[in-house]
């Protein structure tokens, strides 16, 4: 346990929620979700758990006891005259484009009167493909359902090893994982085609048509830290002209696959200056040197309640504000 941890436990046990809403550190917050849904989706659940319906419901509840609802535009406004919000605000963020986001949680949203914002994958739209660690889970779907399939893929090897090795693949092992998936009879497309886990073009230009604001999130996820700068910058341009451009959108938002940790300062010189108006991460515990980069708070993480997450972000928040440790160092 971390000297920040460590603080944290007595912090967290004393402090209420609104006391932690109400201090300068807590005043805005960007929660951010993939996918809500009552059925079991293959392509996340040997990855992270997704939130059901019912628990989604009642987390915007508890998130709307304290913070007011604001939309992209509010929070443009407010990060580029870095003027902070009077009252606690949030800024409600979905990534990946999954289908869920306009079957399942759009109609939510649109019940309550809340607005968001939803970043898509350009490469990914209208199920032309599939996200790498989508396919990992996939695959470890495949052969945890059947034993023939896992010693096809490599024999002598335990479920457990196998399961491990095959969450280590990263983005540069994409063909790997294709011919991994092709010795046991597992077929991306063949995925794509009946269950279509993204949006269509149409269903994303219907959630814009909605109210709800539309950001890039690159072409088809890589760990930008993981990559050279030449092409993650392809990757941010190329993911913003396509969502504008399809969209007919006169913003531009980006957030970084992942996570933007360690992304160089120059880069967000270059991207903010010439290319987006806001860009988004997920470092919720810290604010950025940037006032127009927003670091988000992961809701989804495991069986943690969302006032357990907030309070643990909110508190280390105070905790790095004392310890000089609150603002990203972006370096070149």
């Amino acid at each position: 346990m971390s000297l920040i941890e460590r603080a944290l436990v007595p912090l967290f046990k004393v402090v209420s929620v609104e006391t932690l809403v109400n201090t300068k550190s807590g005043k805005f917050i960007s929660p951010l979700y993939h996918c809500v849904s009552d059925q079991e989706v293959p392509h996340i659940k040997n990855l992270y758990r997704s939130k059901n319906i019912e628990t989604f419901d009642k987390e915007l509840d508890f998130l709307l006891k304290y913070y007011k609802p604001v939309d992209f535009n509010e929070v443009k406004s407010a990060s580029l005259n870095n003027k902070a919000f009077e009252k606690p605000s949030m800024l409600l963020t979905f990534d990946d484009g999954l289908s869920e986001c306009a079957n399942v949680i759009a109609p939510i949203l649109l019940k309550k009167g809340l607005p968001a914002i939803f970043f898509i994958n350009s490469g990914f739209v209208d199920n032309r493909d599939l996200f790498y660690r989508y396919k990992v889970s996939l695959i470890i779907e495949e052969v945890s359902k059947n034993s023939r399939k896992l010693s096809e893929m490599k024999k002598g090897v335990s479920l457990s090893k196998a399961i491990k090795s095959l969450k280590l693949l990263n983005y540069k092992d994409i063909a790997l994982i294709n011919d991994l998936a092709e010795k046991i009879d597992l077929s991306f497309d063949r995925y794509l085609e009946q269950n279509k886990p993204y949006m269509s073009t149409d269903e994303i230009r219907s959630l814009s048509q909605s109210g709800f604001s539309i950001g890039a999130h690159s072409v088809d996820h890589p760990y930008y830290k993981e990559m050279n700068y030449d092409f993650n910058l392809d990757q941010t341009i190329n993911s913003l002209n396509y969502v504008c451009d399809t969209f007919n959108l006169d913003y531009r938002a980006f957030a970084f696959p992942f996570s933007d940790n360690k992304m160089p300062r120059r880069f967000f010189e270059e991207i903010l200056d010439q290319h987006c108006d806001l860009t988004f991460g997920t470092s919720g515990s810290r604010m950025d040197i940037f006032s127009n980069s927003i670091q988000r708070i992961p809701f989804e993480q495991g069986d943690l309640s969302a006032e357990h997450i907030l309070k643990l972000y909110l508190s280390a928040r105070l905790i790095k504000r004392l310890t000089g440790t609150y603002t990203i160092a972006r370096n070149n």
